[in-house]
């Protein structure tokens, strides 16, 4: 039976899931492609399921991605106050956790952007 019709809470079932090691697989999440600027968030709900939320508005045939870093909350330690320094740090974080991590290098509409910005710096 599954955690959330034992009628625990999230914060119960997160709580659980603490001392459990595994894996999951995703059927609809397997199909989404990564972008640093997602167009859906995963929320993982208790037990074995998972609400795909948009971040912004959808158009019909619009593709659905996944930020497979978590993008927004992955900021590099940095101690610079130049705001060109400070973009080119987060992009090539970014770049090095994707490819470490998935073995390819991000290609997205967000990196291709502050490439071609970081281009036009020289």
């Amino acid at each position: 039976m599954a955690l959330a019709q034992k009628g625990l809470s999230y914060a119960e079932c997160e709580q659980r899931a603490l001392s459990v090691t595994g894996a999951a697989f995703f059927l609809a999440a397997s199909y989404m492609n990564h972008s640093c600027d997602s167009t859906v968030t995963v929320e993982r709900q208790c037990g074995h399921t998972s609400k795909f939320i948009a971040r912004k508005r959808l158009a019909p045939g619009d593709e659905l991605t996944i930020d497979y870093i978590g993008s927004a909350n992955l900021l590099p330690p940095s101690d610079t106050t130049d705001p060109e320094e400070a973009l080119m740090e987060r992009l090539l974080h970014r770049q090095q956790q994707v490819l470490s991590n998935y073995q390819f290098r991000c290609q997205c509409s967000l990196c291709e952007s502050e490439f071609a910005a970081i281009e036009g710096l020289d």
